[in-house]
């Protein structure tokens, strides 16, 4: 009863404010966005009252000028007083917008206690419909943000409030579970662990204060904050819920895009760690959305960007990442492209933009942008290239092999996987928090090591496309009741630098989580098991002259946590032990990658 009051007081509200006439918008007509025409006014602090009482702060930016406009919306954890709000802001009103930006719940200005994503759909819905009653907005509005910000609105969207009218996405999770804390069972331990320090008061902690390769090294890892000063209530809440259970269905929106009907853009890259749920919504939308305008107006944008892509401010400097340079013709206008966005939903300016491809891609290599009408193209042909070596495929110097024929009597590969030795994680390029890059890095460092397996194809006589989501099947046995075991897809320079393919460098999965994230179930020693690890998708050309690359091994850290080897619990044991890991690539076990290549 009480949200039925509030739903009838809102729409009252709103009712009321629709008097009064909407300001006719210019347009460019050779371009077909809107042009600046405004002065400005600001207002900080805004407070809007949400069904449960609390208010909740915002700053607003809003034409000077008399009439109602339409609303863009964005509902951030990271303060909404901050100079790239103040810029988009002020692009937006100039053009006849009002861009309002929220303090969550328990964040900065906002009254209330903060939890990780938990009251966003509801104060998102109170926030929507708070701002279509306002006098100076026409009733409909758009969101747009990026990450923690790009999800509040996939999760206020399964509300359904009446006047949200499209979404603007950056890198944003589906499933907090399985885009952001883990990886089919492995835990992002780097980015979580600074992550949650930074969060852990009403503002942004200092995490510049620690040597954060220093830190990772604690163990148990539910006391690293502990370890820290810090004591951060939901890191032990979320350690406790290591399989995907009732606590992480409820902050994932997987399973409610048939309540989401608006036209949305996922936009991400093939370096952001955001990469996962921002497929994950694209394809839910087009397969299940909750309109058919929404199934048909689902665009995506995958550049070759890392984590929330070029930021506004950033001009058309942005064309390089990690050790590769993309050229100029890398640069895409994700502003103006997403005013067009507003501009077709917001203000109904016939700009064409719902009728072109659906699917931009980047396509490194190549270092081209190509339109498509669907993802993962249909046209790819996924092809098994085959692990092969005399049984001495360690290092960068042994003898492994990659080709697409099938193997036959040949001796598996061995490698001892000491979890107070790890594969170190690259570093470089501007990646996590914590230093560590998920960037394209060369990787040779890391193939030197005896507990890295390498197996590289000879040299292409034509470039190769790959384009689409990459799998490795892998049959392996272990000596422990518990491992992991990661791929990675590797594109081999002619002069010997040997750069990362797929986003965090490895697929990874926990053994324990092989048959699902539902529940746990130990592996038996020395038994064969078969494992699908997914990489990461891409859009690579692997050009003449280079060499297709698969490496295997059983950690990345710290991107990823160390798997102990005992079985124990992961999070409050600090025992560990010397797995002994074995990779079979014969005629009844044919361990591969699954490459979606595209002819050309």
């Amino acid at each position: 009863m009480h949200r039925i009051l509030i739903v009838i007081f809102i729409c009252l509200m709103t009712a009321a404010a629709f008097g009064g006439e909407v300001p006719q918008h210019s347009s460019d007509s050779k371009s077909g966005v809107s042009q600046p025409q405004y002065e400005v006014i600001y207002e900080a602090n805004v407070r809007a009252p949400m069904r449960d009482g609390i208010m909740l702060s915002s700053d607003i930016w809003r034409p000077d000028a008399e009439g109602r406009f339409p609303v863009i919306l964005s509902r951030t954890a990271y303060d909404n007083n901050t100079p790239v709000y103040d810029t988009l802001g002020r692009f937006y009103a100039a053009r006849g917008y009002v861009y309002v930006v929220q303090d969550c719940r328990g964040r900065y200005d906002s009254d209330g206690v903060w939890r990780n994503t938990i009251f966003e759909d509801k104060d998102g819905y109170d926030t929507i419909e708070w701002c279509a009653a306002q006098p100076w907005s026409t009733g409909k509005t758009g969101m747009r943000g990026i990450s923690y910000v790009g999800f509040t609105q996939w999760l206020a969207a399964t509300q359904q409030p009446p006047h949200l009218t499209c979404l603007f996405s950056y890198g944003s999770p589906c499933s907090v579970y399985g885009d952001t804390w883990f990886s089919y069972g492995t835990f992002y331990l780097m980015d979580c662990i600074t992550w949650a320090v930074l969060m852990q008061g009403r503002v942004r902690q200092n995490i510049g204060l620690y040597d954060w390769l220093e830190v990772v090294e604690h163990l148990p890892i539910i006391e690293m904050d502990d370890n820290l000063g810090h004591q951060i209530s939901y890191w032990d809440e979320l350690l406790s819920h290591p399989t995907f259970d009732e606590y992480w269905r409820g902050q994932s929106v997987a399973h409610l895009f048939d309540k989401i009907a608006v036209p949305a853009v996922s936009v991400s890259g093939w370096y952001d760690d955001g990469q996962h749920g921002t497929l994950n919504n694209y394809l839910g939308m087009v397969e299940s959305g909750g309109s058919e305008l929404a199934r048909k107006n689902q665009k995506l944008i995958m550049g070759y960007w890392r984590h929330g892509g070029p930021y506004p401010g950033m001009g058309n400097n942005y064309t390089s990442l990690g050790v590769l340079d993309f050229g100029k013709g890398a640069f895409f206008d994700l502003m103006q492209y997403e005013l067009r966005w507003f501009d077709r939903w917001l203000k109904d300016i016939d700009n064409g933009i719902d009728r072109e491809p659906n699917v931009k891609l980047f396509i490194m290599g190549d270092n081209v942008w190509r339109d498509e009408n669907e993802w993962p193209p249909a046209r790819a042909q996924h092809t098994p290239y085959y692990l092969h070596s005399g049984g001495n495929s360690n290092t960068l110097n042994g003898d492994g092999l990659l080709n697409t024929e099938k193997p036959g009597d040949e001796p598996p590969d061995e490698y001892d996987y000491d979890p107070a030795d790890p594969v170190p994680s690259s570093r470089g390029g501007g990646g996590a928090r914590g230093g560590i890059s998920a960037d394209p890095m060369d990787q040779r460092p890391q193939e030197q090591r005896s507990d890295v397996l390498v197996y590289t194809s000879d040299v292409l006589g034509e470039d190769m496309e790959v384009t689409g989501p990459v799998k490795v099947i892998l049959y392996a046995s272990s000596s422990a009741r518990d491992t992991d075991f990661c791929a990675k897809l590797v594109d081999v320079y002619p002069d010997g630098s040997a750069i990362n393919v797929c986003y965090a460098a490895s697929g990874f999965i926990t053994a324990r989580f092989r048959n699902g994230m539902e529940k746990e179930e130990l592996i038996e020693p020395g038994r064969i098991y078969r494992y699908e690890i997914n990489l990461r998708p891409t859009a690579n050309v692997f050009k003449k002259g280079h060499r297709l690359r698969v490496e295997v091994s059983s950690s990345d850290f710290p991107v990823f946590n160390r798997n102990l080897n005992t079985g124990l619990n992961p999070f409050t044991t600090t025992e560990m032990v010397v797995a002994h890991q074995t990779i079979h690539h014969d005629s009844d076990h044919p361990s591969h990658i699954i490459l979606p290549v595209i002819p050309r």
